[in-house]
């Protein structure tokens, strides 16, 4: 999976920038590579531009999928941070809560179970 995208000043609107990292992203995540489309992502948030909730969507089941529960939950506080002021989905927590059940991680998934309570999720 390569990938290339330039912003120096960039003349394009904020929306487009945000799409061209969800497509770089999902193009990785289809070629089977979850853990490049999470270094991509953590590139994307070191740019002026704000994460929208896409690639976080993309990123965090397909790490699970190839049982990378630790790095899919090391993403959870940026998703949710308030720099970013974006809230995690269901399908964020059930695939990474799925994924830490198989990899008999159970404290880390009474953690995360505990955290969403107190999220009210």
């Amino acid at each position: 999976c390569v990938y290339a995208i330039v912003f120096v000043s960039s003349p394009y609107p904020i929306e487009t920038i945000q799409s061209n990292f969800v497509q770089v992203i999902g193009a990785c995540v289809r070629a089977g590579r979850p853990e490049q489309a999470a270094q991509i992502l953590l590139q994307s948030l070191d740019y002026p531009y704000p994460p929208t909730l896409a690639p976080f969507v993309t990123v965090i089941p397909s790490l699970t999928k190839k049982r990378h529960c630790r790095k899919a939950l090391a993403l959870l506080p940026l998703l949710e941070s308030p720099q970013h002021n974006l809230t995690a989905t269901t399908k964020i927590y059930n695939s990474i809560l799925v994924a830490l059940g198989k990899a008999k991680e159970f404290a880390q998934a009474k953690r995360l179970v505990s955290r969403m309570k107190q999220q009210d999720i």
